[in-house]
Parts: C-alpha cells; structure tokens; sequence
C-alpha cells in the first residue's frame, strides 16, 4: 500500500514543515518534490508530462515553433522505457503509473481549448501538475486548486486548514484500516467442502463493501495534504456504493471525478456527433472503456465480467420500462435490500479477479454457487435445517424452565 510505513507518514511530515513557508515557496516546493517523485519513479510518465506542459506554455506564449517539444518528451519517455515492465511489480512505480497524472494534462488542455483558463498563469498549471497531493491520487479539477490559490485564501496555514487536514486523514486512515481488517486473504483459502454458506456470502458481501476502502484511503489522504497546505477540496469522491443496488449504480458512484472527466471528454462529444446512433455510440465507448479497464488493471476476465453485469442490468432495465407486469414482479421478488446485498456479493466475487488476481478461486466459488447437488444450496438447506433444529431446541428448554 502506498501509504505504508514509512512512505505515509514521511509525506505528511514533509507537506507539514512545506505548510509554514509563503504561498509561493510552498507550492515551488511542493511542484519539485512532485516533479522528483514521478521521475525517480517512472521518467516514462515524467517526460509526457513535461512536454505536455511545454505545449500548454508554447501555445500559451504563442511560440509557433515547438520542435523542441517532442525531442525533449521523447527523450526522458525513453530512459522509463527499460523499466516500464518493472514498474508495475513495485507499488510505488505503480501508483504513479495510475491515470489521473496525464488525465489532469487532459484536463488542461481541453479546458485552455474551451477558453477557461483565462485567470490561470503557467506557474499554476505548473503547481497543478506536479503538486504532490495531486501526484498522490485522485482526478481534482485545476479551478478548485487555482481559485483559493489565486485569492490567496490558501493562506489558510492555521487551525482552519490543518483542521480540514486532519479530518481527512482521519478518514483515510479509518478507511485504509477497515480495508486491512476485512478478510480479504480469506477468499483465497475456500474449500467448498467446509464452507458455511451463510457465512461465506456474508464474507463476499463484506468485500465488496471494503472494495473502495483502500483507494478511497490514498485520495482522502492526498486531500489531507492538499488541505494542510490551505487548499480545501470539496467535490465528493465516491458514492455510497455500500447501498448501491446494481453493478451500474456502484460503478456510477466509483471514484466520481474520473467518471465526471470520462463523461465530459469523451462521451459526451461522441454522443453529440450523431443522435441517430446514439444508442451504438454508448454501446461501443461502454465497451472500449472496460476493454481500457481490464488492460490497465492487468484482468480481462474481471473487466468482461462486470461489463456483462451491466449490459444485462441494462437490457433488464429497458425491458421492465416497457413491460409493467415485470416492473410488478421485480419489485415484488427483489426489494432494495436484497439488491444490494446481491450486488454487494457480485462486487466482492469480482474482487477475486481483480485486485486478488485469483481466478482459480474465482471459478471454485462460482461453481459451488450453482452446484445444485453439492454445492451452496443444499448447504444453505442443512444450515437452515439445523439452526431451526437448534432454535427448536432452546424454546423446547426454555418452555420447560417455565
């Protein structure tokens, strides 16, 4: 984990003795660290960075000429290329490695493009992209970060902003320990035969409850940070997937700024090139954009599984608006509650693909779900059967006290 001993608590020492410099000399100081973290971990990424940033500043100062651009981003992206592979065996690499770095150059660039970077200047974009908190974790918008900045509310360096940091860390090291308390490694013990169904279903639904405990941790912590040096984040950072009632609606509200930017950036346009196929259009980016999750997250099987949930969900969906006698029966048969205990159960199945990157557990749990001779039916009927039996028991005595 990236917070572990002693990569979090040197952060938060490092982004507390930063807390007390100038405005400016903070966030300098802030953008180098940043700047020498992504390169001593992956130059790959650093050089994309960089010659991104060089673009924003040549189109910014309206330098026609940019052929020093691309020399310089290639030139660092191929001193990352020999360790690009070893990177993702080491979690410090990895983290880094993570999306939000670019997408945040993305960012930048569409909303220069659009006109509404009016305010902002280049040692802003500068801050913005290489900040530590913002290297850390999470997709965070450039206007929240620039407007206390450029008001100079992120002076903010007394009680106020360490009081908005420390609440952060306080969730994020209450998620991150609910996380590691949960009994994630269990999973990779099942053995059919002495499982207590009831019991392992509970366990399944628990992880998947936990499923965003851990990210959720980092970003809260890399908002503790950002908030220490005076700059208070505040747009939400995940729903409240442990009431979400299908898969659609849990990763809906899964890491919520990520979804924002996919929509804006990519969907969005897509959509308005023609409203004739609008319905293909979604079909195909809902495709390639979990074909994009399954490559990243290193598990195809976990991506096509919970790409088949949705696209089932969805056609269930279509179906009941059009039929109501099936709208009635749903409603009847699948209450809310058991809707997201079931979901609860497919998220924390899926958990086995990925992040355990089990899928041999993952087919002897599924397969003793079905088994209808041996598997978690007739054991949920003989649990059933012999709690009654022992509930039975208790009243017999009970009356016979009386």
């Amino acid at each position: 984990m990236i917070l572990a001993w002693p990569l979090g608590p040197l952060l938060l020492g490092l982004v507390l003795l930063l807390a007390f410099l100038p405005n400016r000399a903070k966030w300098h100081a802030n953008a180098l660290l940043g700047f020498l973290w992504i390169g001593l971990s992956n130059p790959l990424i650093l050089g994309l960075l960089l010659s991104g940033y060089l673009g924003l500043v040549a189109y910014r100062q309206k330098w026609h000429r940019m052929g020093y651009v691309l020399p310089v981003g290639l030139a660092l992206a191929s001193i990352g290329l020999p360790i690009q592979v070893e990177g993702f065996l080491n979690p410090l690499h990895a983290w880094v490695l993570l999306p939000w770095n670019l997408q945040r150059l993305i960012h930048l660039y569409m909303e220069e493009g659009r006109g509404k970077m009016k305010t902002a200047t280049l040692e802003g974009w500068w801050w913005y992209l290489f900040g530590l908190p913002f290297v850390l974790g999470s997709i965070e918008w450039f206007h929240d970060f620039w407007t206390p900045v450029r008001k100079r509310q992120a002076k903010l360096q007394g009680r106020l902003a360490l009081e908005h940091g420390f609440r952060a860390l306080w969730q994020s090291w209450a998620a991150i320990s609910i996380h590691y308390l949960l009994p994630w490694e269990s999973l990779r013990h099942f053995q059919p035969e002495n499982a207590n169904p009831l019991g392992w279903l509970l366990i399944l639904a628990a992880i998947g409850s936990s499923f965003v405990l851990g990210v959720a941790g980092v970003f809260s912590y890399a908002r503790c940070l950002a908030a220490i040096c005076g700059v208070r984040l505040t747009r939400r950072l995940f729903g409240r997937l442990w009431l979400a009632r299908s898969v659609v609606e849990f990763w809906s509200n899964w890491n919520i700024p990520n979804i924002v930017f996919v929509r804006e950036y990519f969907f969005l346009p897509l959509m308005r090139l023609s409203s004739h196929y609008a319905f293909w259009i979604s079909l195909v980016f809902v495709l390639c954009l979990w074909l994009q999750q399954g490559w990243w997250h290193g598990s195809p099987q976990w991506a096509i599984l919970n790409l088949t949930a949705i696209l089932i969900q969805t056609g269930f969906t279509t179906l009941k608006a059009r039929n109501p006698r099936i709208r009635q029966w749903s409603r009847i048969w699948f209450p809310d509650l058991l809707k997201t205990f079931l979901t609860q159960i497919f998220i924390g199945l899926s958990g086995l693909l990925w992040p355990l990157q089990s899928p041999e557990t993952f087919w002897s749990v599924l397969l003793w779900l079905f088994d209808f001779q041996a598997g978690f039916f007739p054991s949920l009927i003989l649990f059933l059967g012999e709690t009654s039996l022992w509930l039975f028991r208790i009243l017999a005595s009970s009356l016979d006290l009386l």
